[in-house]
């Protein structure tokens, strides 16, 4: 039996997809399936074209039958990539022993949500830390009860979900699964029957679980009024900023997420850690009953930040007639390809018109526009019905107001930790080599090809440049050859922990698309690191007047930048001289805190 990679994707953006996730273990799958082993196939390559359609599990904590029956979806669609696009928003359970909301409400929200989702977490770092992946099982005591299982260096859950709980083990310390066992059903998935019940205990009426329109409305602080903040199902700088704008006002209006979650569904939910369970809605069908429930909230405005996945989201917006406004994250609102590249990741030029067709054609949505017009037409109310619409850099107003000259755009930087003092880096002795590191997901836009090249150069010529990534990559082991050292995913508050530990002397950062305003290079600011980056996008501005910081022209190759290193370490880092600061004027940042909430002296008006 054989299944599409996924409704909508090409096989290759399927496997993209699938890597994004982090959430295929290629080795496992070959140690598991002997026949995929014995063919030579490529276990991923294998999983697409047909194990997924016979429902085999792509990594020991992701079971498709019990994911399908939790989603309702057939054999005739991939759980894992449907578990990307719509299970995870949703947190909906991989495994009938993980609990992705227990996780992600208990570890992964207190700062402000996760950068990571939560199974991907828990296997990368969350078990070493003793991260519980349920209410019951603690990682921490399995692995000091059973010697066997630490000397293995197995992940505890997998262990106990496929070895361990059959041969009789305690998950915990105050869990006997012999005092737990039902009757007849005896001890064997006494832990997932106690899990259910905790489950059905939560969603009965009356519990912490979904509410109801009426109570989630209710919930809300009634001497307020409502900032509904509407975005995609995705996290990254969206989320953060997101997040931070709601802590940053929630003394004075209460905010509430209308989120699209994939497959035609709206989440609407609380962004603060202690809330209730979203409602989940279906954006055509329960059009009325959203409109309802968003003026039983009081809502008096929108702020958009993205409408990807968002059906009709313009029919939403006039349904419920309120004032929004909108931010520029990304050049969705002028090209279907947000980050104006080509299928190589490079930037296609200040002119978008002749690029048209590329733009189109790498349309992040599964339908391609006829046309690059034809895409801006059916975007421009989101600039044109606006009340504000807010630029976090001078470069992302520019790029927009070159398209919609008569737009009235707000620059603001935004809310952001407060950049350190830059530090000269350490001196170096004759032989110490210059310690260069990349931070976050590096993929092609984010400069993965010239990391790649410049490291196997350095390495071919024994030059005294080292590279590193403080997180992942598309193809960490074609990285490892090329001599680059991958550090592996990290959660957002671990960041400058994991700078300090790796003590680079400069962060790069070789962007090939024009960055809107990027929290890598916050991260860096923050850390006081010198940094190199490329000249496109928000990098510039954010960058200008900084010591210890060198610009690029975006268009570098790898010799050219390797060029670039090896002069800042003999003339810069070695004799402890900066170079000349860029100039360039960076965006405002005192727009959210003196002028963001200004509509609320109108507030109360709207019906």
């Amino acid at each position: 039996m054989s299944a599409p990679a996924s409704r909508g994707l090409a096989p290759a953006d399927s496997r993209d997809a699938l890597t994004a996730y982090r959430l295929f273990d290629a080795p496992w799958y070959e140690r598991t399936y002997g026949d995929v082993r014995a063919s030579g196939l490529d276990p991923l390559e294998h999983y697409l074209v047909s194990g997924a359609g016979e429902r085999r599990w792509p990594n020991p904590l992701f079971d498709p039958a019990h994911y399908a029956d939790q989603a309702g979806i057939d054999a005739t669609e991939n759980p894992l990539l449907h578990y990307g696009r719509c299970g995870l928003p949703c947190l909906l359970n991989p495994h009938p022993l993980f609990d992705a909301a227990f996780y992600t409400r208990t570890y992964l929200s207190r700062e402000g949500g996760p950068p990571l989702k939560p199974l991907e977490h828990y296997l990368s770092v969350g078990w070493r830390l003793g991260f519980r992946p349920n209410p019951v099982f603690d990682p921490g005591w399995y692995l000091a009860a059973y010697a066997d299982v630490r000397a293995s260096g197995s992940e505890p859950l997998s262990h106990y979900a496929t070895a361990g709980e059959r041969e009789g083990r305690r998950p915990a310390a105050d869990f006997d699964p012999t005092r737990a066992a039902a009757g007849a059903e005896g001890s064997h998935g006494a832990l997932r029957r106690h899990l259910r019940g905790l489950a059905r205990a939560r969603l009965a009426p009356g519990s912490r679980g979904a509410p109801s329109d009426a109570a989630f409305a209710a919930a809300l602080d009634p001497g307020k009024p409502t900032l509904v903040m509407v975005w995609h199902q995705y996290g990254g700088g969206v989320e953060r900023h997101i997040l931070d704008l709601a802590r940053s006002c929630a003394e004075r209006v209460n905010v509430v997420s209308l989120r699209a979650v994939g497959e035609g569904r709206l989440s609407v939910g609380r962004l603060a850690a202690a809330a209730c369970e979203p409602i989940v809605l279906d954006e055509r069908a329960d059009l009325r009953r959203l409109t309802a429930l968003l003026r039983a909230c009081r809502t008096e405005r929108l702020h958009i930040h993205h409408n990807a996945d968002f059906a009709d989201l313009h029919a939403i917006v006039r349904a419920l007639d309120r004032p929004f406004d909108y931010t520029i994250h990304d050049y969705f609102s002028i090209s279907p390809q947000p980050h104006l590249v080509d299928e190589a990741g490079r930037f296609v030029g200040e002119d978008l018109e002749p690029s048209g067709a590329i733009l189109c054609a790498q349309a992040i949505g599964a339908e391609k526009p006829a046309t690059l017009r034809a895409w801006q037409r059916g975007q421009r109310w989101l600039l044109a019905r606006a009340d504000r619409v807010i630029a976090p850099s001078r470069d992302a107003a520019r790029r927009i107001a070159r398209r919609y000259p008569d737009l009235a755009l707000i620059v603001a930087g935004h809310l952001d930790q407060d950049p350190a003092a830059p530090v000269p880096p350490r001196r170096l002795g004759p032989d110490d080599p210059l310690r260069v590191a990349l931070v976050g997901h590096i993929t092609e836009t984010k400069g993965g090809p010239v990391l790649a090249a410049a490291a196997a150069l350095c390495a071919r010529e024994a030059l005294p440049v080292r590279f590193s990534v403080v997180g992942s990559t598309r193809d960490d082991a074609l990285m490892a050859r090329a001599g680059v050292e991958v550090l592996g995913a990290y959660a957002e508050a671990d960041l400058p922990a994991l700078l300090a530990r790796a003590a680079p002397d400069l962060i790069w950062l070789p962007a090939t698309c024009p960055e809107i305003y990027s929290y890598t290079l916050s991260a860096a600011l923050a850390a006081g690191l010198p940094v190199a980056a490329t000249d496109l996008g928000a990098l510039p501005e954010r960058l200008a007047g900084r010591d210890w910081t060198w610009i690029a022209p975006w268009t570098a190759d790898a010799r050219a930048w390797v060029d670039l290193f090896t002069e800042i370490r003999s003339r810069h880092v070695r004799a402890g001289a900066p170079p000349r600061p860029p100039a360039r004027p960076g965006a405002p940042r005192d727009f959210y805190a003196e002028r963001y909430l200004g509509w609320l002296a109108g507030a109360g008006a709207a019906p």
